[in-house]
This record gives structure tokens, sequence and C-alpha cells, in this order.
């Protein structure tokens, strides 16, 4: 439980915090840049991977389709932070897609992907 919040709370980081360089004296906000992508109707996945292995709660919707176990909040002057995480939450965005990959396998492999 506690490796599970640490997780959580580095994909919170990445949406509501940029590292110090840059590459352009042209910079955006992290809320600038979610808001661009977000009106251009794409989604960006903050993964979080802890040191032993562990996968953060949106890399493991990603890859497997497991739901977080308790979504993550933004405060209000985040606004696009929070639209862009329950974007990447919705069933338009990629999710599953290892189970997807061993349906699609068992059709050329016996067992599927797991066998490979």
């Amino acid at each position: 439980a506690n490796a599970e919040r640490c997780l959580q709370k580095a994909e919170k980081r990445k949406f509501t915090t940029m590292g110090s360089c840059t590459v352009t004296t042209n910079t955006m906000s992290r809320e600038d840049v979610l808001r661009t992508l977000h009106s251009d109707a794409k989604h960006l996945q903050m993964w979080a991977i802890y040191p032993y292995g562990g996968l953060g709660p949106m890399l493991r919707r990603f890859l497997f389709g497991d739901d977080p176990i308790q979504p993550l909040s933004f405060s209000a002057n985040k606004p696009h932070a929070a639209k862009m995480y329950r974007g990447s939450l919705q069933s338009t965005a990629p999710h599953g897609i290892r189970p997807l990959a061993n349906s699609s396998w068992s059709t050329y492999v016996e067992g599927g992907y797991n066998a490979a």
C-alpha cells in the first residue's frame, strides 16, 4: 500500500510540475502543454516505475487494463492536469494492451503471447 501511494504521488507530480531544464527560451507551463494536448484530443499518460520493479497505476492500466485503487485528485489551479488524468482513464485511451496482444497472438501461437 505504501509503494502504491509513492507511485501515485510520482504520477501526480508528473502531471503538475516540470523540471527546471529548458531546451529553448520559449517555455510553456505544464498546464499550457496539457491544455494544448487536450484541445488536440491527445492523451498523455504519466507513468511511474518503482526502483524494484513495481508499476504505477497508470502503467498497469495501460498494460493490463487495471483501474487505479484510488484515483488522483488535483487542486483547482491545475484544471488541465485533472482533465488529462481523467482523459487517460477513459475507455478511448489505450489500455489493456497485454491481454489484447495475448488474444491476437493466440491466433498464430498456441497459448497466445504468454506461450511465446
